[in-house]
Formats: structure tokens, C-alpha cells, sequence
């Protein structure tokens, strides 16, 4: 059976128990839940640390600085979640190394909080702060638009952000900047509106079109879409977009747009 603490009874927070000697990790429910992963009696470590993508806090520790109990007691990661969302999640761990009567590691217990809504509450504000800097700092229009929109994807977790403009009698957008993530291609350029990815052709001023599960097309890369359009009244003069190659669910998608 999997084991629950008092705060977990709470909710919102997940309990771990990982074996030191078979690097095996049992997971409460509200844990597997938090990652993304069905429930089981227990997991290898090396599945769950296969979510992480970035740690905030240094260096995950080893399979030998964890046989040493040479763990962290406290570390923030940000990880995409395992099952069909693929959401990216911050999620604290908190925890503390149990020794033998002999002083040697055993385990490592602890908890572990989604912390998602404090980590991109601090991002939108450095990035706020950021684009702040480099509009002061750009000269041109191009340039500025490129600096907002790689603070934008970055501070999101996205794939792609960007600004295109209507253009006057012609069913086409033209990206004028744009900042993708590496390995993904820049949509800068001309593009008729129909070949855009999901409802930008149903964009109209002063509306938002938030997609989190779009079909990834063949050749394509969007599987979840925020865009925004500029200016009101009509005509649309353009749109904002931020991109992801993953769907996300509405819940994650809405968290975003916020």
C-alpha cells in the first residue's frame, strides 16, 4: 500500500521513501501524481530523475553521492511530466537521510511540493524587469521584439514566441521577430494566415485563442498555441504567439495565459 503523510492528507503534497542500497523509490500517490507517473509500489530513481530537465538549485546528486547520503535536504527542479500532458512543472523536494545504528545511509525520505505557480510568478517578474532593460536598450523594433519574445518563451518553459503583422489586402502574416528554442526553426517571414498553426484565422481584436492540444501535423512542431491579438479596433494590426511542441491540458495551458 502506498504510504501517506498528514500533509499529504492536506493535499498538494507528495511523500518519497528511496532504498539508498537498491535505488528503488516509493511514491505516495499524490507523488505519482505530481510527476505525471501511474501509481506503483515503487520506481527506480533513475525513472523519476529522467523528468528532470533543469535543476534550480546545482547538480542532482549521483547514484555514488547518493549511496554516501551525500544528498541535498532541499532542491528545486524543473521537470516535464511524464504521461500525455508532458507538462512542465517546478517541483520542490524536501527530505532527510536516515543512517543505520552504525551510521551508515539508508534511505532518504522526504517530500516534494508542485511550487509552478511560485516559480513563474518570479520568472514573469525578472522577465518583466528584463524586457523593461532591453527596450531601453534596443534601437530598433526587430530587435526589441526578438529580446521580448525569447524572455516570454523562456520564462514559460515554450517552444517558440513571437510577434507577426497583418498585412493590409493580403490574408497573410509576416513574423517579424521571433525566438525559438534550439532545435526548433524560426518562424520569421511571410505566411499565409491558413498555413498558420490552429485558430489564428479566427483571431480578431481584442480576443485570445488558447489551444493546449493541437494535432502535430506531419512536418510540423506546435502541439499547444497561445496567441494574442494586437490592437483594437478592426483591423487586426497582428498577433502575439507563444508555442509549444508538447499539448498541454487546459488547466496548464490556462495557467500560462495568465
Amino acid at each position: 500500500m502506498l504510504f501517506r503523510s498528514a500533509s499529504e492528507v492536506a493535499g498538494g503534497v507528495g511523500t518519497f521513501d528511496l532504498d539508498l542500497a537498491t535505488d528503488e523509490v516509493r511514491l505516495s500517490a499524490e507523488a505519482c501524481r505530481l510527476l505525471g507517473l501511474p501509481e506503483a509500489s515503487t520506481y527506480p530513481m533513475s525513472a523519476v530523475a529522467a523528468l528532470v530537465i533543469e535543476d534550480e538549485t546545482g547538480e542532482p546528486a549521483t547514484r555514488t553521492e547518493r549511496l554516501r547520503g551525500d544528498i541535498r535536504p532541499c532542491a528545486e527542479y524543473r521537470l516535464r511530466r511524464g504521461g500525455p500532458d508532458a507538462a512542465l512543472r517546478w517541483v520542490a523536494w524536501r527530505g532527510e537521510v536516515v543512517r543505520d545504528e552504525t551510521g551508515v545511509p539508508v534511505r532518504f525520505v522526504g517530500t516534494l511540493t508542485d511550487v509552478t505557480a511560485q516559480k513563474l510568478g518570479e520568472r514573469r517578474q525578472a522577465a518583466l524587469i528584463a524586457i523593461g532593460d532591453a527596450l531601453y536598450e534596443t534601437g530598433t523594433r526587430e530587435a526589441a521584439i526578438t529580446v521580448a519574445a525569447r524572455l516570454l518563451g523562456e520564462t514559460l518553459g515554450a517552444a517558440r514566441a513571437g510577434v507577426g503583422l497583418a498585412l493590409r489586402g493580403d490574408d497573410s502574416i509576416d513574423v517579424v521577430a521571433d525566438w525559438s528554442r534550439p532545435g526548433f526553426a524560426s518562424l520569421k517571414g511571410r505566411h499565409p494566415i491558413a498555413a498558420l498553426p490552429g485558430g489564428v484565422g479566427h483571431l480578431r481584436p481584442g480576443r485570445i485563442v488558447v489551444e493546449g492540444d493541437l494535432p502535430v501535423v506531419p512536418g510540423g512542431d506546435v502541439g499547444a498555441q497561445i496567441a494574442v491579438a494586437l490592437r483594437e479596433p478592426e483591423p487586426m494590426d497582428g498577433y502575439l504567439f507563444v508555442q509549444d511542441d508538447h499539448p498541454r491540458s487546459e488547466e496548464h495551458t490556462s495557467e500560462l495565459q495568465s
